[in-house]
């Protein structure tokens, strides 16, 4: 183990299993768990890539834009609570 903690081997950032959730660029599902409601491309076969969307006619869906409103939503509460958590701590902090 070196001075900074665990020593990953080159590339590695964390232990396999431990990659988070991969969300897909343009509908914000969690890729791995077939959340992604993107529609393939019929030009190149992919799914959820912005480039699609601006350069082989793709048209948002109306559950795209749903399910990425939401994502952001949680996204914002989850930053609201933490930040709310990290105030609360220094205010404790700060009266002690």
């Amino acid at each position: 183990m070196s001075i900074f903690g665990w020593s990953y081997p080159a590339g590695c950032s964390n232990f396999p299993g431990e990659e988070g959730v991969i969300n897909c660029e343009m509908c914000g599902g969690d890729v791995d768990n077939d959340e992604c409601v993107c529609h393939e491309c019929e030009e190149c076969g992919e799914y959820g890539n912005p480039d699609c969307y601006e350069n082989h006619g793709l048209v948002e869906s109306t559950k795209q834009v749903e399910q990425r409103e939401r994502l952001l939503r949680e996204i914002d509460e989850q930053s609201r609570l933490e930040v709310e958590a990290i105030v609360k701590e220094r205010e404790e902090v700060w009266h002690d």
